[in-house]
């Protein structure tokens, strides 16, 4: 999980919790440089390393893309926030990466921004509003039906699984396969 700034210092350790609750072997959080002590105060199970500064920079890309090579898959957004040197630093890691991608939160923009990766595969994890932002709509009064069609275009668009937080999650894979999930919450659809 890569997240975090000075401000969001909780979403990539409520990330990382979650990963650990849900059974993942080896958790590491990348997170700024002054609050490593404070991840690893939740769980000795996460493996913390930091980038450099209070938030996530081009001069960090190095390190974080090199980090990637120890792990099958990098949740990166979580708190991240909007920096434009933030999203330069996003966009440059999507295109390098290899490792299996989730995209949240801030580095959503990113890689629509970045037009391709090299991961293996990728999943973005979007609300409405996000979506919408994504593709340049406005979601807010899109019919499941309106929301299914432009999930379908842009799963296969880019080359991602979406899974589009709604308040019941639509899934839809890059070949079109399309599921809703209806056991969520709709105080989940947004941060």
């Amino acid at each position: 999980m890569v997240g975090s700034n000075e401000l969001y210092h909780g979403a990539p350790i409520l990330a990382g919790l979650g990963a650990e609750k849900s059974g993942v072997d080896l958790v590491y959080l990348m997170v700024p440089v002054n609050q490593q002590n404070l991840a690893r105060q939740f769980s000795p199970n996460l493996i913390v390393d930091t980038f450099k500064g209070k938030h996530l920079r081009p001069l960090d890309v190095g390190h974080v893309v090199d980090w990637t090579k120890k792990v099958d898959v990098m949740a990166i957004g979580n708190g991240l926030g909007e920096k434009p040197q933030t999203l330069r630093a996003v966009k440059m890691i999507l295109q390098r990466v290899t490792c299996k991608l989730v995209v949240d939160a801030a580095a959503l923009q990113a890689f629509v921004q970045a037009k391709e990766t090299k991961a293996s595969e990728v999943v973005v994890t979007p609300h409405r509003g996000e979506f919408g932002r994504m593709i340049g709509k406005d979601l807010e009064k899109a019919s499941d039906k309106d929301l299914e069609k432009l999930a379908r275009e842009k799963a296969k668009q880019w080359h991602a699984v979406i899974v589009l937080k709604t308040p019941q999650t639509l899934i839809c894979s890059p070949e079109g396969e399309l599921h809703w999930n209806t056991s969520g919450h709709p105080i989940m659809t947004k941060g």
